[in-house]
């Protein structure tokens, strides 16, 4: 599969390359494979990669259906692969404790500080580092995507 994921990566132009996300396929891949014979759907959802990378391969030029497509099924293996598996995107927890961060440093830069920049700056950096450092540890455990 990696084979035919390298011969699209080289059939299609940079821009059609990263409208694809060829590295995050190949990442899901990886993952779909590792679960593949304990997990039912993860075969299934394997044989479907497949299939919709032989199809963008016998294209002659893609259409925005087919990165429409493709985007779609990642979206269905990527939910089945964090719900079930317990995996993370790369980059998922510094969003998601950046924003409540933020929320929090600005509670407290109007009560405490009574300064918003101050409290919108403490609670970004903190949400930052303790989101880089969840990510951190997740990719340590070998649990991202």
């Amino acid at each position: 599969m990696a084979d035919r994921i390298n011969e699209l990566r080289n059939k299609v132009t940079p821009k059609e390359e990263k409208k694809l996300e060829l590295d995050k396929v190949e990442r899901i891949l990886k993952r779909l494979e590792q679960f593949s014979s304990e997990c039912e759907t993860c075969a299934k959802y394997w044989k479907i990669l497949g299939e919709n990378v032989d199809t963008l391969l016998e294209k002659n030029e893609l259409g925005r259906e087919d990165f429409e497509r493709l985007k779609k099924v990642k979206r269905g293996m990527i939910s089945h692969l964090q719900k079930t598996h317990k995996l993370v995107s790369e980059g998922q927890n510094v969003g998601l404790f950046m924003a409540i961060g933020i929320s929090i440093g600005t509670t407290l830069g109007l009560t405490v500080f009574d300064n918003l920049a101050i409290g919108l700056c403490l609670g970004l950096a903190m949400g930052v580092a303790v989101g880089s450092g969840k990510d951190a540890e997740a990719k340590k455990k070998g649990l991202t995507i």
